[in-house]
């Protein structure tokens, strides 16, 4: 008559259990960590897309208009840009037909103008800055700095 006796087969040990969780873990970290990094670095860029759009706009708005459009907004005849004062844009949803990202309320603008004549032509350096309000996220005040954007405009004969 044979005993049957049981046999332990190859398996694991406890330590190299432990050894590959702990490795498992630290890979883990390594990678949520990488992940944050590029989160934050998107973040950033996508940020700093939309404050070159916002320095953008109002050129592009006052080259639509022409020399009397600029003058009219020298005057402050645009509620939307309002000349050398830091302009918050946190209600310019309101102010504009065209819907805009939440993250431009984390902004302020300001939009200078300075006539220009050269011999018989007119025209206004259109200076635009662009930069996180001190109200915004921590993140964005650190590692983000202002926007400018800057044209001449002439008048047409």
């Amino acid at each position: 008559m044979r005993i049957a006796t049981k046999k332990l087969g190859d398996g694991f040990a406890f330590s190299e259990i432990l050894i590959a969780i702990l490795l498992f873990g630290l890979i883990s970290l390594y990678l949520m960590q990488l992940f944050n990094f590029s989160n934050q670095g998107t973040m950033l860029v996508y940020y700093q897309h939309i404050a070159e759009k916002l320095a953008e706009e109002p050129i592009e708005f006052l080259r639509g208009t022409g020399y009397e459009g600029i003058i009219a907004c020298e005057q402050n005849k645009f509620p939307e840009y309002k000349v050398d004062i830091w302009h918050s844009l946190a209600d310019s949803n309101e102010l504009t037909a065209d819907d805009r990202p939440d993250a431009v309320s984390l902004f302020e603008r300001k939009i200078s103008l300075s006539p220009t004549v050269a011999e018989d032509t007119r025209g206004y350096l259109v200076r635009v800055v662009v930069r996180p309000v001190s109200t915004s996220s921590s993140f964005l005040q650190k590692r983000m700095e202002e926007v400018t954007c800057s044209a001449f405009i002439l008048e047409r004969p």
